[in-house]
């Protein structure tokens, strides 16, 4: 590929995925000094972009990572570009973080890359990944197990993060660099076994090529049809997932559990593309296709937890469960909060008609010489007596047989008079405190929800 060739294909990927704009402003250029990223600044420098250049030196090749750092500043010196350098203890940050020393250079370069871009107000981060890189993460994710959006590889953009190399391959630079007469340093570790990457690179790509050198050609336009494919799927799971998922002003996600389910595998995908964004992972989505139609699993995530309801998936951010309380109160009067309840001493014959047993109930003049009244959610084993019947049940079984939801059940409130549950506000009041037909008084509790 000769010189305007290459400049140009890197034009019409700047262009094609609008990477940068022309008067955006400077563009944050990563230059270590080796070919691909001595052709991204030659390159963005030839297409008219201002650009402001940033070094990392990790210190972990000795006298190798210094000189790098004095070739990105001669470099920069000879092209009038401004450079800033930053110098990283990689080892305290592993030994901080306890990650590998891949790892640890990602994080530490990529932060300092957006602080530079942010303090100086630059249009975008531009990397020199390449076609064969995209190759090569494309194995890297396959061997490790992914979906689409892993073949897809690299992509063109990743927030501020953009590749304008992304169409041309490692020939294509080195041919550039040779045609401008510009050289460029080699990292020696690039060309050992010692990390993943390099191993694929190095030992399994290199023999798929030797026995199938048309391979390489073949597998660039798998890889760069995989971003295509990437793209259209998120266009459509855009679209199915407008009608399944619904998202409500509080940040809870209802999705359709009939709609996934009828899908069959694709209904297992696209959950996980609805919940992924939320940390659930690929085996939770799996047990959750399981649950479905089992109401009253949960699941959980860091930030997030899911209910399986009869009818529907239950997503909420866990900061804004309600937490379990228990509120004591008075019924001298009304009660404000945590729930609004109105408190009337009737002094007539009692007329059963007056309540309804769910929102409005009415007891004895005794509960209001009780030593305890408290206001409080479900614990595990609550019982209480219903009205009109002769034993207990079970607090959840009166949930269950409303088909409360997860939420409901977890947002229900119980009266509790001296450690007995007495009302089930909103459902069901207790045939204790009852009013006797000689009593000429009487209390009626009006729950306001």
């Amino acid at each position: 590929m000769k010189r305007e060739d290459f400049e140009q294909v890197v034009a019409s990927t700047i262009a094609r995925y609008r990477l940068l704009e022309a008067d955006g402003g400077r563009v944050v250029v990563t230059l270590s000094g080796g070919a691909d990223s001595v052709a991204l600044l030659e390159v963005l420098l030839s297409l008219g972009y201002q650009v402001l250049a940033v070094h990392c030196n990790f210190h972990l090749r000795g006298d190798e990572s210094n000189r790098d750092e004095a070739f990105a500043r001669s470099v920069c010196a000879a092209r009038g570009v401004e450079l800033k350098v930053k110098h990283f203890d990689v080892v305290a940050y592993e030994c901080e973080h306890g990650v590998s020393t891949e790892m640890a250079c990602r994080d530490l370069r990529y932060a300092w890359f957006e602080q530079v871009r942010f303090e100086h107000n630059c249009q975008a981060i531009a990397v020199a990944h390449h076609a064969d890189d995209a190759v090569e993460t494309f194995f890297l994710n396959a061997f490790r197990g992914t979906g689409v959006a892993g073949l897809a590889s690299i992509k063109p953009r990743n927030g501020y993060v953009v590749r304008p190399m992304l169409e041309v391959c490692r020939a294509d630079v080195e041919n550039y660099l040779h045609e401008l007469g510009t050289e460029y340093v080699v990292d020696s570790t690039n060309l050992g076994t010692d990390y993943r990457r390099n191993r694929v690179r190095n030992v399994v790509l290199q023999q798929v090529y030797d026995m199938m050198p048309e391979s390489k050609a073949g597998l660039r336009r798998t890889v760069a049809d995989m971003r295509g494919e990437w793209q259209l799927f998120n266009f459509l799971l855009a679209e199915h997932e407008r009608a399944i998922a619904k998202h409500a002003p509080d940040g809870s996600v209802t999705i359709n559990a009939q709609a996934i389910a009828a899908m069959g595998l694709a209904g297992e995908s696209m959950l996980f593309h609805i919940v992924n964004r939320y940390g659930f992972n690929s085996t939770q989505v799996s047990e959750i296709c399981r649950a479905m139609g089992n109401s009253g699993k949960r699941f959980e995530s860091e930030s997030h937890v899911l209910n399986v309801e009869r009818n529907c998936l239950m997503l909420r951010d866990r900061r804004l469960l309600p937490a379990y309380e228990e509120v004591p109160i008075s019924l001298a009067s009304g009660v404000s909060q945590p729930v609004r309840l109105a408190v009337e001493r009737v002094s007539d014959t009692f007329k059963p008609s007056a309540v309804d047993g769910r929102f409005k109930v009415a007891f004895s003049t005794k509960i209001l010489s009780a030593e305890r009244v408290v206001l409080r959610h479900q614990r595990v084993g609550d019982r209480m007596r219903p009205f009109g019947m002769k034993g207990t049940k079970l607090v959840s079984d009166l949930f269950a047989d409303a088909k409360l939801s997860e939420m409901a059940k977890r947002e229900a409130w119980l009266l509790e008079v001296d450690g007995k549950i007495v009302w089930v506000l909103g459902m069901r009041s207790a045939d204790v405190y009852r009013v006797s037909s000689h009593e000429k008084e009487y209390v009626i509790l009006t729950y306001n929800k």
